[in-house]
């Protein structure tokens, strides 16, 4: 709880609240901005859902299983440290970790590189969808679920938390999800205004180094607190306690714990724990390939996006986001430079 305590974001995480990004194909994105759910009704005619209040329902973000992660060593990192490397038994999968995953770069030519494809083979054609934190629960209650939650939208909304990178050779915390240092100096006083330039860029390098001692102290809180962790389960152990319950413990903290080798990602994630054989909440796409569950729709949680270098048709994206409801979301060109 500690641990998680340290990694959530939080309101007085000034430096972030602004929003986090999120890198899909245009063609998702399209999807998550203009189109309804529907569903067939019983003659095999598609049909849109409505609310009931009549309202067409948008389609909603989903949170997909970690299963579908492009890293093998998904939810292992953290338990190879705390076990030593031993083999962990097979564990039931009543319960299946699905994520939503994030950056805290809005504009970063790596993300386009990997995520930004459209057809999984153009890149930078896609686009990065900068969250706000109408997106995600901020502040209140506690990172564990309740079993009374309710279901309005304030309730539905998770919370984030930045991911751990861990080197597995050295044991050792190497550093937190955050934003780069270099995206402060991203601002338009320091673009555009060149009367005050040089006092903005003063005023950010003193943010910088605010908000580098932030992360540094995340960073050795964590690596104090895992050690303190790797100590107390290594004693429960001993007392051959029922592990299943000590890895249902650790469900959400075992998919923030990444392996060293993706730290340039800087990710940040919801993570949400579902029983399996609950049939509400885990849908399987038509062609079997991907298992997910639907978070919220982008209604009010969105204040701008980046296009991709190579991504196209911005200017219409931007005249159908005003169509749609989306008046106060900004398009931007990416800066980065992709040949």
């Amino acid at each position: 709880m500690k641990i998680l305590d340290v990694l959530q974001i939080k309101e007085e995480d000034k430096y972030e609240t602004g929003g986090v990004a999120h890198y899909t194909t245009k063609t998702i994105s399209q999807r998550l901005f203009f189109d309804k759910v529907k569903e067939k009704d019983k003659d095999g005619k598609e049909i849109t859902v409505k609310d009931k209040d009549g309202n067409e329902i948008p389609v909603p973000f989903q949170l997909n299983s970690v299963t579908n992660s492009n890293d093998l060593q998904e939810g292992k990192t953290l338990f190879n440290y705390l076990f030593d490397n031993q083999k962990v038994p097979p564990q039931p999968e009543q319960y299946v970790a699905f994520v939503g995953c994030f950056t805290f770069n809005y504009d970063n030519l790596n993300q386009f590189r990997l995520y930004g494809k459209e057809g999984g083979t153009k890149e930078g054609t896609g686009i990065s969808i900068v969250m706000n934190s109408n997106f995600y629960r901020l502040v209140g209650k506690s990172p564990v679920q309740k079993k009374d939650r309710q279901t309005s939208q304030d309730d539905i909304r998770e919370h984030l938390f930045r991911c751990i990178y861990f080197d597995p050779d050295t044991s050792q915390v190497v550093s937190v999800g955050h934003r780069d240092f270099h995206t402060f100096y991203k601002t338009k006083e320091v673009l555009y205004n060149r009367e005050n330039r040089e006092a903005h860029i003063k005023e950010i390098t003193k943010d910088i180094a605010r908000y580098k001692k932030v992360i540094d102290k995340k960073v050795n809180d964590v690596r104090k607190y895992l050690e303190e962790l790797k100590k107390e389960i290594s004693e429960v152990r001993k007392q051959k306690i029922d592990e299943d319950l000590l890895y249902k413990l650790l469900s959400i903290l075992r998919y923030l714990v990444k392996h060293v080798a993706f730290k340039e990602e800087q990710e940040c994630r919801i993570v949400k724990m579902i029983n399996s054989s609950n049939k509400d909440y885990t849908p399987i796409d038509e062609n079997h390939e991907r298992f997910y569950v639907n978070y919220l729709p982008l209604t009010n949680c969105v204040s701008k996006i980046y296009f991709g270098p190579k991504a196209t048709g911005m200017e219409l994206f931007q005249s159908l986001l005003t169509y749609h409801g989306f008046e106060e979301v900004t398009c931007h060109r990416s800066t980065s430079p992709l040949a």
